[in-house]
């Protein structure tokens, strides 16, 4: 074997961790991907310790579907339930565009879609579990008018605080969203109380169209900063490639 042989031999020679290493260092990688569904089942496991240690009401109450619950129907709150998803979809929307803004390195779109996701997460939460007419009133004794004109104020101060990164979105169609969202608010206060069944029509449906308008805002923002991030960095131009240009 001459000199080029053993040289070629030993630059092929794999260097590293070898397999019990490497093994090692993948079951690691495992357990850490186990982490965050851990801490979840946590979260999970304590509400379910809850509901079976509190004797306010029954736990078949907390944990069967309202739809089966006696006396329920498969359609009971159908629209409510859409609506539900619309608030969740919307959330979501913002914690993706907060997401790629921070990967895109823009603090202020951070910051914005950031306090959108909390705020979305917290109507999403108040709508799903009626805080503002149940909880809020009956446990925390503070009125129904009250709570909804907290809400209000959170989502303006929030529009005007991240204002800047807003319009750079669709914000017609969040403008549409808010419109209707707060012609929902107008009929709760003002409307009669004599038809009920009207009443609720226009009312819950105004908040029905107000979310969706509101979900597809939310995806239509994060599809765009997606999108934008995406052809930013493709168009950015590597340095070997600057390199040579400047040679």
């Amino acid at each position: 074997m001459n000199m080029v042989d053993v040289a070629t031999s030993t630059s092929t020679t794999p260097h590293g961790p070898g397999p019990d290493r490497r093994a090692e260092r993948s079951g690691r990688s495992r357990l850490r991907t186990l982490v965050p569904v851990l801490v979840v089942w946590g979260f999970g496991l304590a509400i379910l310790a809850v509901v079976a240690m509190q004797r306010v009401v029954p736990p078949e109450v907390l944990l069967t579907d309202a739809a089966n619950a006696p006396g329920g129907q498969w359609y009971n709150g159908a629209v409510t339930s859409l609506g539900i998803l619309a608030w969740t979809v919307a959330a979501g929307g913002c914690a993706t565009t907060a997401f790629v803004c921070g990967l895109d390195a823009r603090p202020a779109g951070v910051r914005a879609f950031r306090w959108g996701t909390i705020v979305l997460a917290v109507l999403t939460f108040d709508d799903l579990f009626q805080i503002h007419s149940g909880l809020g009133p009956q446990w925390l004794g503070v009125p129904k008018e009250a709570m909804l004109g907290l809400y209000g104020l959170a989502c303006a101060a929030w529009v005007v605080g991240a204002w800047v990164e807003l319009r750079r979105t669709r914000w017609e169609l969040l403008a549409a969203a808010s419109a209707v969202l707060a012609t929902s608010l107008v009929i709760e206060f003002l409307g009669s109380r004599r038809d009920v069944g009207l009443r609720v029509v226009f009312e819950d449906g105004a908040k029905f169209l107000g979310v969706l308008a509101l979900a597809v805002w939310s995806v239509s923002t994060a599809r765009d900063v997606v999108r934008s991030t995406l052809g930013t960095r493709r168009a950015r131009p590597s340095a070997g490639g600057a390199l040579d240009r400047q040679r």
